[in-house]
């Protein structure tokens, strides 16, 4: 993107600082998305400041328009936090899921909830760790036939416990996360698709 060149030094310095607070918001996004709001935002400043033929002053007129667009770290968190839910969403990307949901968490329970699932499921993967570690505490453990435990116990809590599953229990660990994962991620994308759903189906009725 080619950046704006204004005459008056104190106009291209606001222009300049305010266009590194809008890539700083924005870089947790995808370059493609990245680029596309810092082309629109340096667009639409051209036109309201270099396109005005008002006899204003370069710095007033930018001054103007950067007031109406408001703080980069507040008028786009919303647009950062649902393009990187949807980067999240096509992807499957555990790491970018977790960063979408955290963008999220102040947009209702729901996020949160979600964030807490997922935050679990990980948790869970250590049971992969303590297999390796503690082979013979870590398991599926029956007594007296019956299932007793799923995960990992102390060596007081063995007694009379046997563990049945063996170095199976890494890929059923590893079974289970993904399904959940893959579950869960489906869900989210269902639920993200009914609230804009919804929010379509407002607007026509407000229109």
């Amino acid at each position: 993107m080619k950046r704006i060149e204004f005459t008056d030094e104190r106009a291209m310095s606001i222009y300049t600082d305010y266009m590194v607070r809008v890539e700083r918001m924005t870089k947790i996004l995808p370059k493609e998305d990245q680029n596309e709001i810092l082309m629109e935002l340096n667009s639409h400043i051209y036109e309201a400041v270099l396109q005005d033929n008002s006899k204003e002053t370069e710095l007033n007129k930018l001054v103007d328009v950067i007031t109406r667009l408001g703080a980069p770290e507040k008028t786009l968190a919303q647009l950062v936090a649902d393009k990187k839910m949807n980067q999240a969403l096509h992807t499957f990307n555990p790491v970018h899921l977790i960063k979408a949901l955290a963008l999220n968490v102040s947009n209702g329970i729901v996020y949160v909830a979600f964030f807490i699932l997922y935050l679990l499921l990980a948790v869970s993967s250590l049971l992969i760790v303590l297999k390796c570690i503690y082979p013979q505490n870590t398991g599926i453990f029956l007594h007296n036939g019956y299932l007793s435990a799923i995960g990992f116990i102390g060596n007081s809590a063995q007694g009379n416990l046997t563990e049945i599953a063996g170095w199976a229990f890494i890929p059923m660990v590893v079974a289970y996360l993904l399904i959940c994962y893959f579950a869960l991620t489906l869900l989210l994308k269902l639920r993200r698709k009914r609230t804009a759903s919804t929010k379509t189906h407002a607007m026509q009725w407000t229109d």
